[in-house]
């Protein structure tokens, strides 16, 4: 029998005045950036725990009151979130995460999906070069992703 589990692990961090702030542990300041081969870019001593609510970390936020708004934050925030598959099939565990191993079918999914990424940063730049004035080809039909974000991106 084969049984699977889909585990959900969350960081949520708040940039402020060029500080990183861990907002599921409000005690953490000025946490660093690091950068690994397998991880890539990741912040260290991150707190990145199983939430079933984005408010858990919501409440830390610095907010402030302005003209316009009684609680304007000041401030970006990333919340990131991990999914992980285990599953169980006669008795051994399995693990799937970042490092897939995929092959075949999933390889290809992979692959479309990493288009689809490199498409949107290449929208994402040739939009900020046309908005200082160059004349580029901004490829919205390079991909479903782009094509349906098209009017989200193009401003409208």
């Amino acid at each position: 029998m084969l049984y699977v589990l889909c585990i959900c692990k969350c960081s949520f961090l708040e940039i402020d005045n060029e500080q990183i702030l861990d907002l599921l542990d409000p005690s953490s300041s000025n946490l660093q950036i690091g950068e690994d081969i397998k991880k890539g870019v990741y912040v260290e001593n991150l707190k990145e725990i199983e939430v079933t609510s984005a408010w858990e970390g919501a409440a830390n936020r610095k907010v402030t009151a302005t003209n316009m708004n009684c609680a304007s934050s000041r401030s970006h925030s990333v919340f990131t979130c991990v999914i992980e598959s285990k599953w169980e099939l006669q008795g051994v565990t399995h693990h799937r995460q970042k490092s897939s191993g995929a092959e075949g079918e999933r390889l290809k999914e992979a692959t479309n999906i990493n288009k689809s990424l490199s498409t949107l940063g290449l929208t994402i730049m040739n939009l900020v070069n046309v908005s200082n004035g160059k004349s580029l080809h901004v490829p919205y039909s390079d991909s479903k992703l782009t094509f349906l974000l098209q009017d989200s991106l193009g401003g409208n």
